[in-house]
């Protein structure tokens, strides 16, 4: 339905050149040969659906469906308004559920359970932010975790896994600001293979920018670190300029492990650079 409105408003000025064509092309047809003489009310309306149908039939073959869509520019999504999202922060435990079938569409037996996501958030429940739309459905979210020192270098050297996380390493909303670790854990798009959810992962990661510019002191570098336990989160990471710090083969958890220094300057400059969708975030 979402995607025959879209096709509708791209397509319904050309749909009214045809369809008055079709009306002309008739009355001309009606005109030059008299046998067609429309008489009654009702045929009238016959020749008039007949028309519309057909106008309908000519506009799917000129303008397919897919092919309209596909053409769609990143400002025809993001200005749609039904493409306005909102975050949904800090954690509730309601959010848990939809969160952890986005991620197992990802992730599957990586994923952490759910017993160690609920101590995570417990302990610090600023960590997770979920982005919803309009309607309050989830559609993706991240987790970003601020750990203690020894742990962190630790995780970094390979020695230890996510799954070895447990809450004492995570710093406290008092501690966090203070934080010089900080472990990207996770960030998924529900269905992210769609166009328009792509328009939603933007929209995720730009409010990352705006997270640690409000939760930790970025006037001193604070290395950022994640692993790239799929394809398409190495690409995401690669594309962030993370850099590779520990390859899997020198790791417990068997995964590459990515590294970036952040500070006030570099996240002014990746949150400008992503202004365009400022105004579709609340």
């Amino acid at each position: 339905m979402h995607t025959l409105r879209e096709y509708i408003k791209v397509t319904y000025k050309n749909w009214i050149t045809i369809f008055s064509t079709t009306i002309g092309f008739g009355a001309s047809i009606v005109l030059f040969i008299p046998e067609f003489s429309l008489n009654t009310a009702y045929s009238k309306i016959i020749a008039l659906l007949f028309c519309f149908i057909l106008s309908v039939v000519i506009t799917l073959i000129t303008k397919p469906v897919k092919s309209v869509i596909e053409k769609f520019t990143v400002d025809d999504l993001v200005f749609d308004i039904n493409t306005s999202t909102k975050i949904l922060f800090p954690y509730q435990e309601k959010f848990l559920k939809p969160i952890n079938v986005i991620a197992n569409s990802y992730y599957g037996d990586n994923n952490p359970e759910l017993t160690l996501l609920k101590q995570w958030y417990r302990r610090n429940p600023y960590t997770l932010i979920t982005l919803a739309d309009k309607n309050s459905v989830i559609l993706g979210y991240y987790d970003i975790l601020p750990l203690e020192d020894n742990f962190a270098k630790d995780f970094i050297a390979g020695k230890v896994t996510e799954n070895d996380i447990k809450s004492s390493n995570i710093l406290t909303p008092k501690q966090m600001r203070n934080a010089r670790y900080l472990y990207f854990a996770v960030v998924a798009i529900k269905d992210y293979t769609k166009q328009r959810n792509k328009i939603y992962s933007g929209q995720l990661i730009y409010s990352a920018y705006i997270y640690l510019n409000n939760f930790y002191d970025l006037d001193q570098d604070i290395i950022m670190f994640a692993i790239a336990a799929t394809k398409c989160g190495e690409k995401l990471l690669k594309g962030l300029d993370y850099s590779l710090e520990s390859s899997k083969h020198n790791r417990k958890d068997n995964t590459d492990l990515y590294l970036k220094k952040v500070s006030k300057v570099i996240i002014e400059k990746y949150r400008d650079e992503l202004a365009l969708i400022t105004n579709k975030i609340d």
